[in-house]
């Protein structure tokens, strides 16, 4: 818990610095950047929101896409599962700090709506006795296709050094249904090129 509490404060310094800055001669403008990101719950197993990302900034709105595919050729379970998610975001621009020495920051709030689709392995527990007649052993079953609906709302905060390395801090809320019902406190970081 250190680390990552270390590692925020790091990336949190590291914008702040440009907020205390003059103004650089280079007004270049680089609106769009595609990279990695992962966005998880808290009260969730494993983050949904994650994958190759692209974002694109029209002045003080913009857009996101991520998404993801994974497949599983039977593990442990002898069941192939998979696992897939998309996922798009309104982005909107609160506060810009001015360019200083190819450094600055933005803050925004982000809007979140995305599909989840998935398979589970469920675990059917064994029956009786073992070694007594009638005894019928656990095994898995295929819980078949199940998809999500996903909304999300936050704050996010992105950091450009070099011009080009964008490092983005969001956080908020997220929740996921019908299917696996969660919803809570939602933290997620990734790292981007802008072009």
């Amino acid at each position: 818990m250190k680390k990552i509490i270390s590692l925020a404060l790091a990336i949190f310094l590291i914008g702040t610095t440009a907020l205390w800055a003059e103004d650089s001669q280079d007004e270049t403008v680089y609106d769009q950047a595609i990279g990695i990101f992962v966005l998880g719950n808290v009260s969730a197993t494993d983050p949904n929101v994650c994958g190759l990302q692209y974002q694109q900034w029209f002045d003080k709105v913009g857009f996101q896409t991520e998404g993801f595919v994974y497949y599983n050729d039977k593990n442990y379970s002898q069941i192939s599962t998979y696992n897939f998610s998309l996922s798009g975001e309104l982005l909107l621009k609160l506060y810009e700090t001015p360019k200083f020495r190819r450094t600055y920051s933005t803050l925004y709030a982000w809007f979140m709506a995305g599909y989840h689709g998935y398979n589970k392995a469920n675990y059917v527990d064994s029956k009786g006795t073992y070694g007594e007649p009638g005894y019928v052993e656990g095994y898995y079953t295929d819980s078949g296709f199940m998809g999500d609906a996903m909304l999300g709302i936050g704050f996010g905060f992105d950091i450009v050094v070099f011009d080009h390395i964008s490092i983005p801090f969001q956080f908020g809320f997220e929740g996921e249904f019908p299917n696996t019902v969660t919803a809570g406190f939602c933290i997620g970081s990734g790292i981007r090129y802008r072009f």
